[in-house]
């Protein structure tokens, strides 16, 4: 499995906890990110840090080897496969804690997607949150922190696992894929998701569909167009993706228009300075709040092909309106 732990070790959460490994660790985490993928990666890499035989995550020598195969005693992980987290683990864990590590050194929690737990066994966790047993440390990761409670939410130090940045994104998918194109669209529709990216990267379909976004914004000129391009169903077989790449070239005709270094899809610059004659800076703007509006009626099942008949009228007229 691809876990990206060079990029991570980059990373300003990495880096925190690291500082802490050094100096002094709080007796609890809650690791947050809005790519909840990337999460287990990070407390592995922080594990291997820990346990590693040189002190530097190296992810080489017989300790990190341990944790990345998930054999090491002291490192437990809990809720892998994303499920319900009833009080019965955790009480489970909480009997755990009391035990010595069988390393001597320290033992590591870890409790993936942490929304899961049930609010019972969130309220069974909160005493070891609070004052674990010596020489014990709990991760707590999620993508949704809002489904924590304040009490659990207060007893750990929080570390958000921030969005990458496109050239790290880029740089990474282009080590996977040797593809230039492939690794722009990744990184451009991504919004800084390393998995989103990977996902996007292994997905021919995703590709088609940012080739069908461009080819609508270049055909569809006029009220009769419309009807052609909703008969021909390119954006009904993956219409959210094709909403979001939608938002990625309007949100880059915007940008174009401040500073081109801040256009992300640059393996197509020359066509998104062509839709910049077409759309003044108000109207790439009012279109992106179109998009959402679509994205949000999908959402309440809508008819997709009333919602994307309704939403490119609309780009029509704001385009117009706002020449």
């Amino acid at each position: 499995m691809i876990e990206f732990y060079d990029a991570l070790k980059k990373s300003k959460a990495y880096r925190l906890l690291q500082n802490d490994i050094k100096n002094s660790m709080a007796h609890a985490y809650l690791l947050t990110a809005t790519d909840e993928e990337i999460i287990f990666p990070l407390f592995r890499l922080v594990a291997c840090r820990i346990f590693c035989e040189t002190q530097s995550a190296c992810l080489e020598c017989r300790e990190c080897h341990k944790i990345l195969d998930g054999v090491n005693p002291d490192v437990i992980e809990l809720n892998a496969e994303k499920q319900t987290i009833k009080v019965g683990a955790i009480n489970e864990l909480v009997d755990s804690v009391h035990y010595s590590p069988v390393s001597g050194v320290l033992k590591l929690y870890f409790i993936n997607y942490a929304d899961c737990m049930t609010g019972e066994a969130q309220n069974k966790l909160l005493k070891t949150l609070e004052e674990p047993p010596e020489g014990v440390i709990l991760f707590l990761g999620t993508a949704k922190p809002a489904a924590l409670l304040d009490t659990v939410k207060s007893r750990c130090r929080t570390v958000p696992v921030e969005a990458f940045d496109y050239q790290t994104v880029y740089d990474e998918i282009y080590a996977l894929t040797s593809d230039e194109k492939t690794s722009s669209i990744a990184a451009a529709c991504s919004e800084g998701k390393l998995y989103v990216a990977k996902k996007i990267a292994s997905s021919p379909e995703y590709v088609e569909t940012f080739t069908a976004v461009l080819d609508m914004l270049d055909t569809v000129k006029k009220s009769s167009d419309i009807s052609e391009f909703i008969g021909s169903k390119k954006a009904e077989k993956n219409t959210p993706e094709f909403l979001d790449v939608l938002s990625v070239i309007l949100r880059d005709v915007l940008a174009s228009d401040i500073n081109d270094r801040l256009v992300l899809t640059a393996h197509v610059k020359d066509k998104i300075e062509r839709l910049k004659s077409e759309f003044s800076p108000m109207a790439a703007a009012q279109c992106i709040f179109v998009v959402n509006e679509a994205k949000a009626k999908l959402k309440l099942n809508v008819s997709v092909q009333v919602v994307l008949e309704r939403m490119l009228f609309k780009m029509l007229e704001v385009k117009y309106r706002c020449r």
